[in-house]
């Protein structure tokens, strides 16, 4: 599966501003921790936060947090204001991440030919 990107990313990530958090988006940060086989603790001293806390923002306990952008950066997961309505938008979204991650020219291709075939006339 996936890695863990380099820390300096990840805490370049935290927040200004708290961001609030979903079920839903506890219930993938979890499972993607989880298939990403990160303890709370590894992921914790990788945010430069306690175990608790992690474990609080996991729980929903902590409704919000500055470290939401970087918890996504670590997972390579979507932000929790990005909710999806339908199930394939959270495929669209991670194909987009991983065709950006891996070809970002055609990446920027493919985005100017939908916004250009679904212009407004």
């Amino acid at each position: 599966m996936g890695e863990i990107p380099a820390r300096s990313k990840i805490r370049a990530a935290i927040s200004d501003t708290e961001l609030p958090t979903t079920e839903r988006w506890r219930e993938l940060m979890r499972s993607k921790r989880r298939t990403l086989h990160v303890t709370q603790k590894e992921l914790a001293q990788i945010l430069g936060i306690s175990q608790p806390t992690l474990s609080d923002i996991e729980k929903g306990v902590i409704g919000q947090s500055k470290m939401v952008p970087a918890i996504c950066v670590a997972l390579g997961i979507p932000s929790p204001h990005l909710e999806v309505q339908h199930p394939d938008d959270e495929r669209w979204v991670e194909a987009g991440r991983r065709l950006r991650d891996h070809k970002e020219s055609l990446f920027v291709q493919f985005l100017e030919l939908i916004e250009s075939q679904t212009e407004d006339e």
